[in-house]
């Protein structure tokens, strides 16, 4: 019974950043202690604290991490659908006075109604707080507009294409790759749990390491305006990085699983991952 427990739950571990590294640092040092490290990633679940004292005191103890939560969460209903525009865009003065003026009409006409998906596929409301931009705001050029101004394909008029080669990566095993929006920014996942971003606009083509996830990084992604990487790890994190400040931002815990992939939203302030967890 006490070994099912090991293999269905994960453990917790209380450990200071300071410990951690030194224990990452001494199972990454040699190939044989992979194992190890493994066991760690699935096995265990690792939470960190400062160095108790007096006033200072631990408000847990180590034992099994408790997954009540995750399928409470996993029971709620998911509602799928588009935004309105009135969500995430600022009206001028004229809709704002005529949505002054018929604001109190649809109070006497329509109830109060729980959240959910109209009959155009957009959801009655949002479900979270989205801040608003104005009218013409960059990144919110209309589609059909930016297609509009695209020239047609044909032999004489091919695509054109940038590549990036990556080579000798096998001993570090380059598990997912991802660009910022004008293709100057490259990031790069490891097996050694390691993310590396190469800027050429710069001129500096040797890279810049991060390091912070416990596990192989399976997913990366760039934020909209270049300046945030997100991160997904085998250790059931997901990162926020800060590429100016070359360093992580936060740590996002939720998963008991590796974490397979991750995706901003369209706007920059939300971001989804995709987990092995049932």
């Amino acid at each position: 019974e006490t070994a099912k427990l090991f293999l269905n739950n994960r453990y917790e571990l209380f450990l200071t950043s300071y410990a951690l590294e030194l224990l990452l640092a001494f199972l990454t040092d040699n190939p044989r202690r992979y194992l190890l490290l493994r066991i760690l990633n699935h096995n265990c679940r690792i939470l960190d604290h400062t160095i108790p004292t007096a006033g200072n005191l631990l408000d847990g103890a180590s034992g099994f991490f408790a997954t009540e939560e995750q399928k409470a969460l996993a029971s709620k209903e998911v509602l799928w659908g588009t935004l309105k525009e009135k969500e995430y865009i600022n009206a001028d003065e004229t809709d704002q006075k005529d949505a002054s003026d018929n604001k109190g009409k649809e109070d006497e006409e329509e109830e109060k109604k729980p959240p959910h998906v109209e009959a155009d596929g957009s959801l009655s409301e949002a479900l979270v707080p989205i801040p608003k931009f104005r009218v013409g705001a960059t990144g919110l050029e209309n589609l059909t507009a930016n297609t509009k101004g695209r020239v047609a394909l044909s032999r004489s008029s091919l695509p054109s294409c940038l590549f990036y080669t990556f080579a000798n990566t096998r001993g570090c095993a380059m598990n997912c790759v991802t660009m910022s929006a004008d293709a100057s920014l490259v990031a790069a996942g490891f097996q050694e749990s390691s993310v590396r971003v190469w800027d050429y606009k710069s001129g500096q083509h040797n890279g810049t390491k991060l390091v912070g996830h416990s596990g192989p990084v399976y997913a990366v992604d760039m934020s909209f305006c270049s300046r945030f990487l997100l991160s997904g790890s085998e250790d059931g994190t997901a990162r926020l990085w800060s590429i100016p400040l070359k360093s992580d931002l936060v740590a996002f815990r939720g998963h008991n699983h590796p974490i397979w992939s991750v995706a901003w939203g369209p706007y920059g302030h939300y971001f989804v991952t995709g987990s092995h967890d049932s």
